[in-house]
């Protein structure tokens, strides 16, 4: 276990050292006074990149123009757009884990046992579109209420212990949601008594329309 540590330290230290923008794979405090210091090489490095090639394309003519040639422009760009994803990272890790935790039990794991399966399925395209998704989400379906609960009581706890902001909505709903089904039963049994508590009643209005048709015979 030790000599795997070491060659994984080794390989992660190989591969940020080939790649110079490897400087910028930090905490966004960090990354924005980074990006002030780089040069104009380094500034080519980032032109030169597929995904960000691909994000000059879906920009107006003026724009495109103005990333592949000024500096300045691209600087900021670049401010905003780690700022982005630092802030996708944010959510999408608890988001991930939550969804992790309804797909690793279900029969035939559709998406992965092991979380780094169900990471390469996101990261290949929306997972929401995938076949697998909609297996797993027929599946899941299916759960019984125990399970159910468990599993949101466990995604309550993965999104309290996130930092996103953006996330506390989701927090409240499944919150609710676990609270809804944990009442269930209680709901479940007063309905049992109001439907007791009626068929006591009827069975009463029937034995004093028959005393009273009784009496009146009599």
């Amino acid at each position: 276990v030790h000599n795997f540590v070491k060659g994984f330290q080794l390989s992660l230290l190989e591969h940020f050292y080939s790649h110079p923008l490897s400087v910028l794979c930090c905490k966004v405090q960090e990354s924005e006074k980074r990006v002030q210091l780089l040069s104009h090489n380094q500034f080519e490095n980032i032109r030169r990149l597929p995904s960000f090639r691909r994000f000059v394309e879906s920009q107006e003519v003026e724009k495109q123009a103005a990333l592949l040639t000024d500096d300045k422009c691209l600087k900021e760009t670049a401010q905003a757009l780690l700022k982005g994803l630092y802030s996708y990272h944010e959510n999408y890790f608890p988001i991930l884990r939550c969804l992790h935790a309804f797909t690793s039990s279900l029969p035939k794991y559709p998406l992965g046992k092991q979380i780094r399966e169900l990471h390469c399925a996101c990261l290949e395209r929306s997972v929401w579109e995938r076949e697998e998704y909609e297996s797993a989400m027929q599946l899941v379906r299916m759960l019984a209420k125990d399970e159910l609960v468990a599993i949101l009581e466990k995604c309550v706890d993965i999104l309290i212990s996130s930092s996103a902001k953006f996330l506390r909505t989701a927090l409240e709903k499944l919150e609710r949601y676990v609270h809804l089904l944990n009442n269930l039963e209680e709901a479940s049994g007063d309905q049992e008594k109001s439907i007791s508590s009626l068929e006591d009643l009827q069975k009463k209005t029937d034995l004093y329309h028959l005393q009273k048709v009784s009496i009146f015979n009599c």
